[in-house]
């Protein structure tokens, strides 16, 4: 035996035992941390029930913690919903958007709230890009844009939120993805061949 290998031999502990203990029992699943019910389609009463306790008692202080204005009933009731569907995260980004864009501070309203919540749906890339996502609403009127279609008197109450969040997804369309706008399709008269 080589003389190295007779001196590593003296400084290595001989072997005992294994290597690596393996635990006897099995490990139990993370429990969730909020009672979401995102994919659940049809959840049960207690579910349900459970959900909207911990939204009522999450969005005081997700309110607190981010400095909000104060809201009113439709408006909190409208994000104790998005919690329990969408998580506090989606939500937190939500209120953010909404309060931290500049021109849009008082704005935190169920109508606004419900069509900011729509176009984070639709297009959940632009939401991805942080803080380019909140600097895009800098150049979005919120309350101007819904005091425009209120002016315009051309939409039902029902038809009113699908117009108003197509309007943001328009103008973020602009801001954010400006090279992705489809050009507008012309149609060219058809002639008819001459006979000859």
């Amino acid at each position: 035996m080589p003389a190295a290998a007779i001196a590593l031999k003296a400084v290595q502990p001989p072997h005992i035992g294994p290597v690596v203990s393996f635990p006897t029992k099995k490990a139990a699943k993370p429990a969730r941390i909020e009672p979401i019910l995102d994919g659940v389609r049809w959840p049960a009463p207690a579910q349900r029930a459970a959900a909207a306790e911990y939204a009522a008692n999450a969005l005081p202080g997700l309110l607190k913690d981010l400095e909000a204005p104060p809201i009113d009933d439709a408006a909190r009731a409208r994000l104790e919903r998005l919690i329990v569907w969408r998580g506090i995260e989606a939500v937190t980004l939500l209120i953010r958007t909404i309060i931290e864009s500049e021109g849009n501070e008082d704005a935190l309203t169920e109508f606004v709230i419900s069509g900011v919540a729509d176009v984070m749906r639709m297009r959940p890339d632009w939401p991805e890009r942080g803080l380019a996502w909140i600097e895009a609403f800098d150049q979005v009127s919120l309350i101007g844009t819904l005091d425009t279609m209120r002016s315009l008197k051309c939409f039902t109450v029902r038809e009113a939120p699908g117009f108003y969040s197509r309007s943001i997804r328009n103008q973020l369309q602009d801001i954010l993805d400006p090279s992705s706008a489809s050009p507008r399709r012309v149609r060219k008269k058809r002639t008819k061949p001459i006979p000859t």
